[in-house]
């Protein structure tokens, strides 16, 4: 194989792969070498190489492009095992970063500039980026680019900032587009709704929280349950808000809480130990679900402290696999040809939410509210159930 080299901003000289090339994408501050078009021009799709750097002097995109092009022919035909490098080909740049993308190692994330931690943690970050990482916290030397386009990346200026990627926050310092340090922002949840608090046949109002079913006649099946109604709240027969006289009673079939409540789901199906649901409101001042974000955590139920509670993202990465005490927990559950997706909804779903005031008392919910949620688990199309 052909190799060419290029050192980045932290003085690690990086090789480049320069066979197989597909196209390179020029720009003013950045090289993109691809090297599979299968099905897309979509470089974030596709496996490159990255180099993002700083032009100081202005340099034409013309003139960086026929220098870029004279180093790779020269680089290509050179013998030497220490070839020149493309830093000393192109010396009027300013290498900040370099490095392989791919659609498989990144996720996509926002970020903003802040002056320290309270600072980021508590704004809202809004500029598109994509991340190095393809799930969980980012960690030292991870590459971060800020994402223009589909065919346009950009390294980010050294400097502090919030980053949020996966519904996570962080306070991020970022030197030559990675990050040098990291810390995790807490979670600040206005609500936590526990459904461990229902008994058999008794009801907590202020936790009954219940996921409505998307397919017609799964959970009676799911939980091998006979001899009961097959009718359901917020079915795929459009149920919704018209069915709250089976809310919390013996013909409600919502999870977990209707398991709860009419019988079917106690201690040997995980009742003390059923996940929480947590929320956080798109306005911690304004009550309505519309853009809050729906998490859950599968520890709660330890300590009851929310603070010390693991929280992930009820998004469809996380429900698509099954979590504790949903049946079997498997991508397949028992007794029923449906999988947990198909279940929760297939990219979308729908939740029972209890009236209740949040923890900053700014935010009061009079009525229970049926609301879908995302695939990202961000709620929309609340409806007041009065």
């Amino acid at each position: 194989m052909n190799f060419g080299y290029v050192k980045d901003t932290a003085g690690i000289t990086k090789p480049i792969n320069l066979d197989d090339i597909k196209i390179i994408n020029v720009t003013s501050d950045s090289i993109t070498i691809r090297y599979n078009l299968t099905g897309t021009a979509n470089i974030i799709g596709q496996s490159a190489f990255f180099i993002g750097f700083d032009n100081p002097y202005n340099m034409s995109t013309v003139d960086i492009e026929s220098q870029f092009y004279s180093w790779l022919k020269n680089s290509l035909v050179s013998s030497s095992p220490l070839k020149t490098s493309l830093n000393k080909a192109l010396p009027q740049l300013e290498i900040a970063t370099a490095g392989l993308i791919s659609y498989a190692s990144n996720t996509f994330g926002t970020f903003l500039a802040a002056v320290d931690v309270d600072a980021a943690c508590a704004s809202t970050p809004t500029t598109t980026c994509i991340v190095e990482v393809a799930e969980g916290a980012p960690p030292v030397g991870t590459l971060v680019l800020e994402y223009k386009s589909n065919s346009d990346l950009d390294t980010i200026a050294n400097g502090d900032y919030a980053l949020e990627v996966s519904g996570t926050k962080y306070f991020a310092t970022l030197k030559g587009s990675r990050i040098k340090s990291i810390v995790v922002c807490p979670l600040l949840l206005d609500f936590v709704f526990d459904p461990n608090q229902q008994a058999s046949g008794v009801v907590d109002d202020s936790n009954y929280v219940s996921l409505a079913t998307f397919r017609y006649g799964d959970m009676p099946d799911y939980y091998n349950v006979s001899g009961v109604s097959y009718e359901f709240l917020g079915d795929d027969m459009g149920g919704g808000c018209s069915s709250l006289s089976y809310l919390k009673s013996q013909d409600d079939l919502t999870w977990p809480s209707g398991y709860i409540v009419n019988g079917f789901l106690g201690a040997s199906g995980g009742l003390g130990q059923l996940p929480a649901f947590g929320l956080v409101l798109a306005d911690p001042n304004v009550a309505n679900w519309d853009g809050a974000q729906l998490y859950i955590s599968q520890d709660y139920y330890v300590t009851g402290d929310k603070d010390q509670a693991t929280w992930s993202t009820f998004s469809q990465d996380f429900w698509l696999q099954g979590f504790t005490w949903f049946g079997n927990g498997t991508q397949n559950p028992a007794n029923t040809s449906s999988s947990v997706g198909e279940i929760l909804g297939n990219g979308y779903g729908r939740i029972f939410l209890p009236l209740g005031t949040s923890f900053s008392g700014n935010a009061t919910f009079g009525s229970i509210q049926y609301v879908n949620y995302n695939y990202s688990g961000v709620l929309n199309n609340s409806s007041n159930c009065s």
